[in-house]
């Protein structure tokens, strides 16, 4: 399937809210929709060398890239969000190739999903982010 109709579903490229605090953890869903082609991540990932990924990355490519996620194949993931680095080292795995940056202010790690106390919902395209109360998925 061509990149552009990924693009155009909902949530498929989500990233998180660059104003969440250091700490917050929660779950997100990436549909088997916004799975395939992983390639189509490459260019919405970056970072992820060290499994730590720069703000502005789209949370299921990077869920992709580090395994937690499947080509083809949706689920849970859990997000928690780290404070900023000054470089982001790239590195090609599971189909995605993430960029190698610099500095960001804010960062997140991609992890199985655990029952996280916060899921997000209603993913959009701009950016995630968990809602006051917790909820059950």
């Amino acid at each position: 399937r061509p990149c552009h109709v990924i693009y155009s579903i909902d949530g498929c490229r989500a990233r998180t809210a660059a104003d969440l605090e250091v700490g917050i953890v929660f779950s997100t869903y990436c549909s088997d929709d916004c799975t395939s082609p992983a390639e189509c991540y490459d260019s919405f990932v970056l970072g992820g060398s060290s499994g730590v990924y720069a703000e502005g990355s789209s949370i299921c490519g990077a869920a992709l890239r580090s395994g937690i996620i499947q080509e083809g194949a949706g689920g849970w993931v859990q997000v928690a969000i780290q404070g900023g680095r000054s470089e982001f080292a790239g590195v090609t795995s599971n189909g995605v190739s993430s960029w190698s940056v610099g500095s960001f202010g804010r960062s997140f790690r991609i992890e199985p999903f655990a029952n996280s106390s916060c899921i997000a919902s209603s993913p959009s395209p701009a950016a995630i982010r968990p809602p006051t109360t917790s909820a059950a998925p």
